[in-house]
């Protein structure tokens, strides 16, 4: 099974800081290991706009120096993801996107499309953005999406669900 797995797609959002972490990056970088295949990294932070223009300078300000921050740690995460496949032996390419939420969604798609498999982490959180990410790429994609809990950070396939839309099932 997962000698077939030749590309996979790691999303990685970043939101509040350095210590964030993503059992999705290990379990990814695990099973890319085991398959021998290509992990593409996608360290994505949502760009943050004003839809005022009567917004004083001060707020404009704030929300650039806010979205400098947000690319920087989406950057941070890229790097040291782009380490951690290289100390296991995989070979990965890496982005960091910085994106309003509607085109991060959309390129979180196009990627999907492109990889054999896509791999998140759960959110335990029920407002959290990433659950639209989640969502999206699940209804959305028409790739297989692997969702993983924040305890889980190595590849084994014990029990695995697959899901198919309605539509799929009748043709």
């Amino acid at each position: 099974m997962v000698q077939n797995i030749k590309s996979i797609l790691i999303g990685l959002t970043k939101e509040f800081g350095r210590d964030e972490t993503s059992s999705a990056l290990a379990y990814g970088i695990s099973l890319a290991q085991q398959a021998g295949a290509h992990a593409t990294i996608q360290a994505a932070s949502i760009k943050l706009s004003l839809s005022s223009a009567g917004v004083t300078k001060v707020v404009a300000g704030l929300v650039r120096e806010e979205n400098q921050r947000l690319h920087s740690l989406a950057q941070a995460a890229a790097r040291a993801a782009e380490a951690q496949a290289s100390s296991a032996g995989v070979a990965c390419s890496t982005e960091s996107p910085h994106l309003s939420y509607p085109e991060l969604l959309a390129v979180f798609r196009t990627q999907a499309r492109l990889h054999d498999l896509t791999i998140v982490d759960a959110e335990s959180e029920s407002l959290a953005i990433d659950r639209g990410l989640i969502e999206a790429l699940l209804m959305e994609s028409g790739r297989p999406l692997l969702v993983v809990p924040a305890t889980q950070d190595v590849f084994r396939a014990k029990r695995i669900i697959l899901e198919s839309d309605s539509k799929s099932d009748q043709r």
